[in-house]
C-alpha cells in the first residue's frame, strides 16, 4: 500500500514493455491536491510526520538548497515555503498506464489515499482494470482473507495465464456501509456507478434543514470563523443509498476577513439521534461519512478537470475577498459509499477548523478570523448534491 501503490502509479506511466499488469492498493496519484494541500489548506499533520522523516535532495526545480538537510526542527519553516512557492505539478500521467490493474480504494482514508486511488482507476486508459472497494481500516483488509484471494487470482490470471475467470468479475466491488462494523458487498461495472441520480437538497438558514426545492427568498447564516459552525440536516422516510462524490455549493462571504477556510463534513445520525461514526485515515475511528475542503481564495475552478459532480481546483490563482462580497464556491466533498435506513439522518457540517482530532490529519495553518456568512434562497442556490443510488444498481 501507499508507498508502494505510489511507484506502481509512477512505473506504469512510463510504459515499461515488460511490466505485465500492477496492482496499487491505496495510494495517492496526486499528492499536492490529495495529501499536501486540501482544497487549497495546508495540511500539517501527516505533512510534518512525513517531512520529519525524509531527507531532501535540493536542486532548482524543488526546494532551495538550505532544505537539503534532515527537516526536522524545521517545519514551519518548511511549510510555509510549500504553501507560498509549491504550485500543483502537472502529476503522474495517468492516462499513459494502460496495463491490466486492480485498484484498491477505501472510503476510510480521506485526506490521504482515498481520493487518488478513485482517480487512478477513471484516468488510466488501461481496458482490464478492477477496482476494490472498502470502508474498513486498510492494513486488516488488505491482508483479508477476501482481498488476498483476489489479488492472487488477478496475478495469476495476467501474470501466469490461468483461466480462473477473474477476467469476468464485476469491475468494481463495491462495499456500502451501514456502521463502523456492519455493510454490505455488490458487484458493479463501472465508477461513478452508472444510473447515479444526483439529487440537489437546498440550505436552509432559517431552521437547518436541507430541502428538495429552494427558498424563494435570500436568507443567511453566520458563525464565528475559528469556533463556530453551521449544520444543516435532512431525514429520510425511506432506504437511501448515497455512494460516490457529494458537491457543497455555497454563497459566502467574509465579515472582517479578506480569505476563508471551509471545513466540510457529512454526518450520519441514527433514527434514535446518535451520530453513526466509521473508520477513518490510519485506521482511527470516530470519522464522518466524508469531508471535503476548500480555502476560498483558491476556488477557481479548472475547467477540464471539473464535472457537474466533482469540481476540481486549478490552483492557478489567489482570489481575495473584499469588503461585504459574496461568492459562489463548490466543494469537492471526497468519494463515500454509505445507507441511510428510515428515520436516519444525514447532516452537512460547516466551520473554519478540523471536525475531529486526528494525529495524522490536521489543518493548523489557517486563515481565518472574523464572521463567516453563508447565503442561501433567492439568487444563492446554496446545495448539497447528493448521488443518491437507485435500488436496482
Amino acid at each position: 500500500m501507499s508507498y508502494l501503490a505510489i511507484a506502481q502509479w509512477v512505473a506504469a506511466s512510463d510504459a515499461p514493455e515488460h511490466l505485465k499488469a500492477i496492482m496499487p492498493w491505496e495510494g495517492q496519484s496526486d499528492s499536492f491536491r490529495e495529501v499536501l494541500f486540501h482544497g487549497g489548506i495546508p495540511e500539517t499533520a501527516f505533512t510534518a510526520f512525513w517531512l520529519d522523516r525524509m531527507r531532501c535532495k535540493a536542486n532548482e526545480s524543488s526546494l532551495p538548497p538550505n532544505f537539503a538537510v534532515n527537516f526536522a526542527g524545521k517545519r514551519p519553516m518548511v511549510m510555509k515555503w510549500l504553501q507560498q512557492n509549491l504550485m500543483p505539478p502537472s502529476g503522474i500521467s495517468l492516462t499513459d498506464i494502460s496495463v491490466p490493474a486492480l485498484i484498491a480504494a477505501g472510503w476510510s482514508d480521506h485526506g490521504l489515499h482515498s481520493r487518488g486511488s478513485f482517480e487512478g482507476f477513471k484516468a488510466i486508459s488501461s481496458e482490464q482494470k478492477w477496482l476494490y472497494t472498502h470502508g474498513r481500516s486498510k492494513w486488516p483488509v488488505y491482508y483479508s482473507e477476501d482481498a488476498r484471494r483476489i489479488q492472487t487470482d488477478f496475478f495469476d490470471h495476467f501474470l501466469k495465464g490461468l483461466d480462473n475467470g477473474f477476467d469476468m468479475r464485476p469491475r468494481v466491488r463495491l462495499e456500502v456501509r451501514d456502521t463502523l462494523e456492519t455493510y454490505t458487498v455488490r458487484g458493479v461495472e463501472d465508477w461513478p456507478l452508472p444510473g447515479t441520480v444526483y439529487a440537489p437538497y437546498y440550505l436552509n438558514p432559517e431552521d437547518g434543514n436541507l430541502l428538495p426545492d429552494a427558498l424563494r427568498d435570500a436568507q443567511s447564516v453566520r458563525y464565528e470563523a475559528t469556533e463556530g459552525s453551521a449544520e444543516f440536516r435532512v431525514r429520510f422516510d425511506s432506504e437511501t443509498e448515497i455512494t460516490g462524490n457529494m458537491k457543497l455549493r455555497l454563497w459566502v462571504e467574509a465579515d472582517s476577513a479578506s480569505d476563508m477556510d471551509l471545513f466540510v463534513a457529512i454526518r450520519k445520525y441514527d433514527a434514535a439521534g446518535d451520530e453513526v461514526t466509521f473508520y477513518g485515515k490510519a485506521g482511527y475511528t470516530g470519522a464522518p461519512v466524508a469531508l471535503g475542503w476548500l480555502r476560498v481564495s483558491r476556488r477557481a475552478l479548472d475547467p477540464e478537470r471539473s464535472t457537474p459532480a466533482q469540481p476540481a481546483q486549478s490552483f492557478e490563482s489567489r482570489q481575495k475577498l473584499s469588503a461585504r462580497q459574496i461568492v459562489p464556491v463548490e466543494i469537492e466533498i471526497l468519494p463515500s459509499g454509505t445507507r441511510f435506513f428510515p428515520g436516519e439522518t444525514l447532516e452537512v457540517a460547516i466551520q473554519g477548523r478540523d471536525h475531529f482530532d486526528h494525529p495524522s490529519l490536521g489543518h493548523k495553518d489557517t486563515v481565518n478570523s472574523g464572521t463567516h456568512i453563508i447565503h442561501a434562497g433567492g439568487s444563492f442556490d446554496s446545495h448539497l448534491l447528493l448521488p443518491i443510488i437507485p435500488k436496482n444498481l
